[in-house]
C-alpha cells in the first residue's frame, strides 16, 4: 500500500514538473529576441534530457515508461498540428490522419528494420521513389499547365500510371544498390562500416524524413480526385482511406509482399531508435514550418479558402491547389510523428 502511496505522489510530482516545463517554454518563446527563444529552446531540451539520463541513488528521473509516454506526446502532437492544417485552417474535414501517420510508422519501421538486418533495399527503394515519385509529379504538373480544363480525373490517371512507372524503377535500382552496398555491412561477428551507430542514427534520420515524403506523395495522389468532394463526403472517404490502410497493415502478413510485417502484431524486432533529441528536434522543426507557414501569403490563402471558397475564387486563389497543399503538408507532418 505504501509503495502505491508513493508511486501515486511521484506521479503527480513528475505530471506537475511536466507541466511547469510546458509552460517555462511557451514563456521562453514568447521572447521577443531571437537569442531568448533559442535559449528557452536549449534549456527546455537541456532539463528533459538531464531528467533521463541522470539517475542518483542508481533511480532514473524519467524511467523508459516516462520516456516513452513523452516521445508519444511528441509524435501526437505533430499529428495533431497536421490535421489542425487540414481542419482548423483550411476547413477541409479530414478523417485519414491516422492512414497517414501509420503510413509513416511502416515505412520508417521497415526501412531501419531492414538496415539493422544487413539489407540496404528499405532505405534505397523508399529513397530513389520518393524522388522519382516527385520527378513524375512535378513533371506530369508542367505537362498539364500547358492545357486548361483538363479532366481531374484524367490528371490523376497520368499521375498514378507515373508513379506507378517510377516505383516499379525504384525496385530495380534499390536491388541493384544493395547488391554494391552488401558487402559493407560485414557480419555479425565482424561488423562492417554500414552498421556503425553512428551511420544507423543517419539512417534514422533519413528514414523519418522518407516517412514523412511517403505520407505525403500518397496523399497527393489520394486527395486530387477526393478534394473535389463536398466537406461531408471528403470526410467519409478520407476515413474509408484509413479503414483501407488499417485493414491492410492488420492483414499485412497475408495480403504484402513484406515478411518482416507480422499482420495484427505489427513488425517485430524494430530497433528503438528514438530518442528525446530527435523526437525534440522533429517535433521543433514541424512547428516552424507551421508556423511560418500560416503567417505567410500561402497560409492567408489558406485560410481564405476555410472562410469563402467563393471569394477567394474571386481574388483570383486557387482553391483546388490550396486545398491539396495543405492537405499533403498536413499528411507530411503525420508521417513524420509516425515515423518518430
Amino acid at each position: 500500500m505504501d509503495l502505491n502511496v508513493g508511486f501515486l505522489l511521484l506521479s503527480v510530482v513528475k505530471i506537475t514538473a511536466v507541466l511547469a516545463w510546458v509552460y517555462g517554454l511557451l514563456w521562453g518563446l514568447g521572447r521577443d529576441s531571437l537569442s531568448g527563444k533559442c535559449v528557452a529552446l536549449v534549456a527546455a531540451f537541456g532539463v528533459i534530457q538531464l531528467a533521463i539520463s541522470v539517475a542518483p541513488g542508481g533511480v532514473r528521473i524519467f524511467s523508459d515508461f516516462d520516456s516513452g509516454l513523452l516521445f508519444q506526446a511528441c509524435t501526437m502532437a505533430m499529428v495533431a498540428l497536421g490535421l489542425n492544417l487540414i481542419y482548423g485552417f483550411n476547413g477541409q474535414f479530414s478523417l485519414g490522419q491516422w492512414g497517414f501517420y501509420g503510413i509513416g510508422a511502416y515505412a520508417a519501421a521497415d526501412i531501419t528494420y531492414r538496415w539493422t538486418n544487413e539489407d540496404a533495399r528499405g532505405l534505397l527503394v523508399v529513397g530513389v521513389g520518393v524522388i522519382l515519385v516527385g520527378l513524375v509529379i512535378l513533371g506530369v504538373r508542367r505537362f498539364l499547365d500547358r492545357y486548361t480544363s483538363v479532366p481531374v480525373m484524367s490528371a490523376f490517371t497520368l499521375y498514378l500510371f507515373g508513379s506507378a512507372i517510377a516505383c516499379a524503377a525504384a525496385v530495380v535500382v534499390g536491388g541493384a544498390g544493395h547488391a554494391i552496398l552488401a558487402p559493407l555491412f560485414g557480419t555479425k561477428a565482424a561488423p562492417g562500416p554500414l552498421q556503425n551507430p553512428l551511420v544507423l542514427q543517419v539512417v534514422f534520420f533519413l528514414a523519418v524524413l522518407l516517412a514523412g515524403a511517403v505520407a505525403a506523395e500518397i496523399s497527393f495522389l489520394f486527395g486530387l480526385p477526393v478534394l473535389t468532394l463536398g466537406s461531408d463526403y471528403f470526410g467519409i472517404a478520407t476515413l474509408g482511406f484509413a479503414i483501407v490502410i488499417n485493414t491492410l497493415m492488420i492483414n499485412s502478413d497475408t495480403i504484402l509482399p513484406f515478411p518482416e510485417m507480422k499482420g495484427g502484431r505489427g513488425m517485430i524486432g524494430i530497433p528503438k531508435l528514438t530518442n528525446w533529441f530527435w523526437a525534440f528536434l522533429f517535433l521543433l522543426a514541424v512547428i516552424v514550418v507551421m508556423r511560418n507557414m500560416v503567417h505567410s501569403s500561402t497560409g492567408r490563402a489558406i485560410l481564405s479558402v476555410r472562410e469563402d471558397e467563393t471569394a477567394a475564387k474571386v481574388m483570383g486563389i486557387d482553391v483546388a491547389n490550396n486545398k491539396l497543399l495543405a492537405f499533403v503538408v498536413g499528411s507530411l507532418f503525420a508521417g513524420i510523428g509516425g515515423g518518430v
